[in-house]
This record gives structure tokens, sequence and C-alpha cells, in this order.
């Protein structure tokens, strides 16, 4: 979605003769839009990630039932063609579950203009049946993919099958959550992230708790009370005003629980700061946080934004902000220099009381002039599931007041949490915990 941006954002700085830090807000009011899911773009090297996995953890409950019976116990050894040949026939009997898909999807396509959706004997019911079982062979024929490819040592054909097959099930997906079918969406794509099966062959996955950048140090428990820094202020913020009351209740270790209740488009955002010789000299940095929401705090949320703000010594400013809407997944990300938000994608609609890990990374090339400066989003993450950016890279740019005169911050790096409500006033909010920076100021 793109926001409209607010005359106020503009000069919403820190001069130094006031408050130290005054908060900064990347976040203006945006239009209520639903879904629409785009064609993203990615690097031939990047791995294919699934940003219609709307649920990748759907599969939990049946992964044992389907890797026992993919393979017999006590099997004969067998030599290293009958492992290829074994492995050949599992890719096939994968790539017919996803023409069976294929087909279905057409199947209902074609069925849901002519058939009343109601009538439970109908035709398009007995489409919809169908899916759901080819849906669970797919799942069954994956599992056991992995397997006979994990005990092989075979991740790079393993991985080779499902980015081939991945566009294709990225297809159906969207075409299926188009059709309203949102649930069979994300059980279409669910499988396929890679990051999900990296472990079984020793590798290190990027969802929760990851290890941030090469180098760099980790900030914890920032999850406290003491850390948040809480603003209302429109003329900070943005939004409408009308905030009632903003909290942030600390919810046991590392926890804490947000919350902020006002008028229709009210923000309320927290900022927690980072002064270190670390945070001053950061060249790549990644935000590693979990939270989850009530299914009232998921009716009421427009917006829950999570950014990365940065000040260098020379007058260098930017934010890697992002902002995701909880009802359709959709990402935005911060422009800095034209002071809007870029639509990037979707990651599907977010569940109540649901954990979510988020993970937010980028870089940083400070030039020593704020005007040549870009800093680049290098992921976006929940749960694993990265989504795929089409544009990731602006300029930096410096602080100034309406007179033209710098107003930086103290240098630094700060976490900014915001909170928005959208056309009707209510209480939004959610629970963070175990949130993490990584900061490396060498790369």
């Amino acid at each position: 979605m793109t926001a409209v941006f607010e005359t106020n954002d503009v000069d919403k700085s820190q001069p130094k003769e006031v408050s130290p830090n005054q908060l900064f807000n990347s976040l203006s009011n945006s239009d209520w839009q639903t879904l629409s899911p785009k064609t993203a773009t990615r690097s031939s090297a990047e791995p294919a990630s699934g940003e219609l996995s709307f649920d990748p953890n759907i599969y939990n409950g049946a992964t044992d039932r389907a890797i026992t019976a993919a393979k017999p116990l006590n099997s004969p050894p067998k030599d290293a063609s009958a492992d290829k040949n074994d492995l050949a026939k599992l890719n096939k009997d994968v790539t017919a579950d996803v023409n069976r898909l294929k087909a279905d999807e057409k199947a209902l396509e074609s069925d849901s203009k002519d058939t009343d959706k109601n009538d439970v004997h109908s035709k398009y019911h007995q489409e919809l049946a169908k899916l759901d079982k080819d849906e669970s062979s797919l799942h069954k024929d994956v599992m056991g993919f992995l397997k006979e490819s994990e005990s092989k040592s075979n991740y790079k054909d393993f991985s080779a099958a499902l980015e081939k097959d991945h566009p294709e099930l990225k297809e159906i997906a969207t075409k299926l959550y188009d059709m309203g079918l949102k649930n069979e969406a994300s059980k279409t794509t669910a499988d396929y992230p890679l990051n999900h099966y990296e472990h079984h062959f020793g590798k290190t996955g990027s969802g929760g708790g990851g290890k941030g950048p090469a180098g760099s140090t980790d900030y914890k428990n920032l999850d406290t009370t003491t850390e948040q820094h809480v603003d209302t202020n429109p003329k900070d913020i943005g939004g409408r005003g009308g905030v009632k009351s903003a909290t942030a209740t600390q919810d046991g270790a590392n926890r804490i629980d947000f919350s902020m209740t006002g008028g229709k488009w009210a923000d309320a955002l927290w900022r927690q700061d980072n002064q270190t010789a670390q945070a001053v000299g950061a060249k790549s940095v990644q935000l590693d946080t979990n939270f989850e929401l009530t299914p009232e705090q998921l009716k009421n949320t427009h917006e829950i934004e999570k950014d990365i703000v940065f000040q260098k010594p020379d007058g260098t400013f930017g934010i890697l902000g992002s902002q995701i809407n909880p009802k359709t997944g959709e990402v935005d990300f911060w422009n800095s220099q034209t002071h809007h938000w870029i639509d990037e994608g979707s990651l599907g609609p977010l569940q109540a009381n649901k954990a979510y890990n988020l993970q937010l990374s980028g870089t940083i090339n400070d030039t020593g002039n704020p005007n040549t400066g870009s800093y680049t989003y290098t992921g976006y993450s929940l749960n694993g599931n990265k989504l795929d950016s089409t544009k990731n890279t602006f300029g930096t740019i410096e602080l100034k007041n309406k007179e033209g005169k710098p107003t930086p911050w103290t240098p630094g790096v700060y976490i900014q949490t915001q909170l928005d409500l959208g056309a009707a006033a209510g209480t939004a909010g959610m629970t963070e915990f175990g949130e993490q920076l990584y900061i490396n100021d060498n790369s």
C-alpha cells in the first residue's frame, strides 16, 4: 500500500535545543486496501521463499506420519545409482502432485462460475475435496523426498526441485486466493520455503534466533519498559492524534504488552536508543523480535511498524522502516528521501494467538555526505518466510528544520515500534518478546 504522506512529516526531526532524540516517524496514514498479490522478482541466487505461504507450520502435525510412511524401516542398502533412481522417482511424484493441483485450480475456477457454492453436493465441492486430497498428497511426497534426500545428504537436488516447482505453486496459490480460497492457498505453498529444511542438512536457516550479521554485536533483553520512550504527538509521529492512552506494560522477563487506545487513524510510537560506539559506526544491522496479537488486537490494529533508525556523526540519517498490515500481510518499506511507503508485497494474513518471529535487516552505506549515502533492506521475514522485495535501496538524508538548519539526532541506532488504528476508533496492541538487535560496524 502507498500511504498518504502528511505535510508535517517532512520536518519531523529532533532539534538539539529540544528534548533529546524527539521521536521520528516513518509512518503516515495509509488508505485501507485489500490484498492484491503481485508478481515479485528475486535474484537467481536467492532461495525461493514463498510469500504466499500464509501458514508455514500447517504441516507440523502430519510430518512424522508422512516421513515414516515414505520410507519402510529396515530397507536393504542400495548402490549410488539406485539412490539416484529413488530420488528421481520421488521428484517425479512431487511434480505430478503439482500438475494435479494445477488441474484442480482450473477446474475450480471453471466450476465456480456455474455452480451453487452453497450446495455441498455440487461439482464445485467435489473439486474442493479433490484439491484437499491432492494438497495432502503433495505434503506427503515432499516429506518423503526430504527424508530420502537427507539420508543421502543431497541438499543440492532437493533445493533445486523445490525451487523449480515453486513459481508454479505460487501462481496456483495466487489464483486460489483470488477465488476466496485462502486456506487452500496457504496449504499449496506451505511446504516450499527452503529455510524450513536447511537445518536437516546442517545448514543455518534465517528463521527465529538467527546470529545476525557476521562479526556483529548482539544487544539482548530489549523488551523492558525502562528501554521504551513513548510519543503520541502527531506533530512528531504523524497520524491524526486522538490518542487516549498508550502504555508499555512488563509482562514477564523480556516481554512487553503494547497498547494504544484512541480515535480513528490514531498512532502511538515507542522508541529505544543505542548510542554505543558500535551503533555510531554501524554498517549492517538486524532486528530479531517476536510478537503475537489477541483476536481483538488483530481486529483493531491497522499497521504494525518496526523501524531501525540510524544517525551518523557526519549528518547522514535514514530509516530502515517497515510496516505490516495484520489483516492482509502486506508489507511496506520506508523511503527516507521521498518520505513515502513503498509496497513490497505480502506475506499473507496474520492469525490471532500465534507467535511470529520478525527479522528486519539492512546495510548502511555512509559516504560522508548525507546526499550521496544509501541504505539497503537485505531481509524481512516472518517465521522464516522471506519477503521477495522488489525495491530495497534508498538514499540517505540530512535532517533540517524549516529554516534549513541541520537538526541531527545524537549519533546511534534507534528501534521504533508504532501501532496504528484504522478507520475506526478502538484499541490497537500486541505482545512483543525476545527482541534482539545485531550491529556490525566492520562489515
